[in-house]
């Protein structure tokens, strides 16, 4: 009896561990699918990429959904790219005018198109497009096939979900065939939900170099960046990278010789003038403005004379003429803003430069405001390939960066050869309190904000050569107004010695410091913070310290014969 019990116990026992392994082993299985079975668990496309739109073209750049004010346009055979997207993602030198006009600028070349139309001009030459620039609604658009030549990208439409990619062809792309229908999940890993179906024979791109736990990362046939299981991608293809011809700068008609010194000079019209300091390298002479009376249509009004450059290159000189705005907000927004205005200005200059053998323009539009400083810098672009072509240099006269904080310095300087910053008038008729014309720490500011947008062998260090004599007058309430002159370093000079006043040396402006009484009414003061040999040639030093490549003084005729010593020691030690 007790064997038999014995057995039965055993034989329970020997079911229950077989029921427990069999329990074991379904549980390991299901564990092994649960873990390896790849979900079937789908949601839409749009939940993982919500900045996309169902019901608008959408853009891909280099992988990225981009937000567009205005989106492609996809006709029945084109892609057609707004040129609010061209602007702000591939080139800010496709200018679009609101009107007609389209100009692409490079640093050689200046194409005009016009809306609707396959003939342009290519540096003035007629030239035909396969296809014209369209306008659609209040947008210009180009088309895909231009772009992609033009901007050095690859474009797509992948109608299932209204996107069009665009990809940079400067960089190699691998595409892989699809080996067998997959699913595109949002996430390396197996119990990722998938986006949608990837089909046998359908061509994607490699978005890795590598797969990430058995995953590849690449973009669908549709556009969709995702996951797809390694064992479903078989060979791979490489497209090679694209590397444009780079263009090749002209030459200019004369190197400059360093370190550069140009002088500003407004006494052009008096021949005893034209003699100049042997220093002196490049003349502008301040011979060019707009007629502005009784329209101002870019006219340039000149008074330019073949003789005084004759003169200067026989010297050794190059001759930069000044171009003004006439210091005239309404006149530079004239000149600038409008397209035919513009070429019509641009025209003038080049007939100018070849009239004159002129070897350069320096442009000194002082009156540039934030609204239209854009097109100050698409008046540069447009002018300097056809300079460029004549041999002849651009610069221009900016103020500090303090004063004009909206001129966008970095474009400016791929614009143009030189840029003379004006280190001055830190104090000047509007200035509540009198003050030096030129302090060490105002220049110094006044290089290296410049220098933190324009390379330091682009700039000339503007210097003051005149003198700001402040007239302070005390009223019975206690309250002071100023009114200022300027005049020549020697004139100043000797006003202070013969009122009375003495120099007293200032070493952190740089600068003397002087004032008297006016000996016919109490209540009036003259003060002067002096410009001189001594202070100039602390600016010296300041612009051989930075590195730049030279000096421009404004303006010629008002420096002392001490001022030349110092700038013969500068030239003389860094030449």
């Amino acid at each position: 009896m007790f064997n038999r019990r014995k057995r039965r116990f055993r034989m329970l026992m020997v079911k229950i561990g077989l029921s427990v392994a069999a329990l074991a082993v379904l549980v390991a299985g299901v564990a092994y699918a649960v873990n390896h079975m790849l979900s079937s668990r789908h949601e839409s496309v749009f939940i993982f990429y919500p900045e996309l739109s169902a019901s608008r073209v959408n853009v891909l750049l280099d992988g990225n959904v981009v937000p567009t004010s205005t989106p492609p346009m996809i006709t029945q055979d084109n892609i057609l790219l707004p040129i609010d997207l061209i602007n702000e993602y591939l080139s800010l030198y496709t200018f679009w005018d609101g009107g007609d006009n389209i100009i692409i600028t490079t640093e050689t070349q200046v194409r005009r198109y016009r809306l609707h139309e396959l003939d342009y001009t290519h540096n003035g030459e007629p030239r035909r497009l396969d296809e014209p620039f369209v306008l659609l609604g209040e947008m210009a658009f180009v088309p895909a096939a231009f772009a992609e030549s033009e901007y050095n990208v690859a474009i797509r439409y992948h109608a299932a979900y209204m996107i069009v990619t665009i990809d940079s062809a400067a960089y190699p792309s691998t595409y892989a065939r699809i080996t067998e229908d997959g699913r595109l999940r949002a996430r390396p890993d197996r119990h990722a939900p998938y986006m949608e179906a990837t089909l046998e024979d359908d061509s994607v791109r490699l978005l890795a170099d590598a797969p990430e736990n058995g995953f590849w990362r690449i973009r669908s046939a549709n556009g969709i960046a995702g996951y797809v299981a390694e064992n479903t991608l078989g060979e791979t293809s490489v497209t090679a990278a694209v590397t444009p011809t780079p263009e090749q700068p002209l030459n200019l008609r004369q190197p400059l010789q360093y370190p550069v010194v140009m002088m500003w000079d407004v006494l052009f019209n008096n021949r005893d003038s034209w003699s100049v300091a042997d220093e002196v390298t490049v003349l502008s002479p301040a011979w060019f403005t707009f007629r502005d009376d009784p329209v101002i249509d870019g006219t340039i009004l000149g008074e330019g004379n073949r003789d005084y450059v004759a003169y200067a290159h026989a010297n050794g000189r190059m001759v930069w003429p000044k171009l003004t705005d006439n210091f005239n907000s309404q006149v530079s927004r004239a000149v600038l803003a409008d397209t035919q205005t513009r070429q019509f200005v641009i025209e003038q200059i080049l007939e100018l430069i070849v009239y004159y053998n002129l070897d350069g323009i320096n442009v000194d539009y002082e009156a540039v405001l934030p609204d239209f400083a854009p097109y100050f810098w698409q008046f540069l672009r447009e002018l300097r390939p056809p300079m460029h072509e004549l041999g002849a240099h651009l610069s221009v006269a900016l103020f500090v960066p303090r004063y004009t904080m909206f001129m966008n310095r970095t474009e400016i300087a791929k614009a143009v050869d030189y840029v003379a910053i004006m280190a001055y008038d830190e104090h000047w008729h509007g200035s509540p309190q009198p003050g030096p014309v030129a302090s060490l720490p105002f220049v110094e500011e006044g290089i290296t904000r410049t220098m933190d947008e324009v390379p330091r062998e682009m700039i000339l260090l503007g210097l003051p050569v005149y003198n700001r004599i402040w007239r302070e007058v005390t009223n019975p309430d206690g309250s002071t107004e100023h009114t200022i002159r300027n005049i020549g370093m020697n004139y100043a000079r000797r006003m202070f010695t013969e009122g009375g006043a003495t120099f007293h040396w200032m070493d952190d402006i740089g600068s003397y410091y002087a004032e008297f009484p006016d000996h016919t009414y109490p209540n009036v003061m003259h003060r002067v913070w002096l410009e001189c040999e001594r202070s100039i040639s602390r600016k010296l030093d300041m612009a051989a310290s930075y590195g730049l490549p030279g000096i421009a003084i404004w303006r010629g005729g008002l420096e002392n014969a001490e001022t030349w010593d110092a700038i013969r020691a500068y030239t003389q030690a860094h030449r």
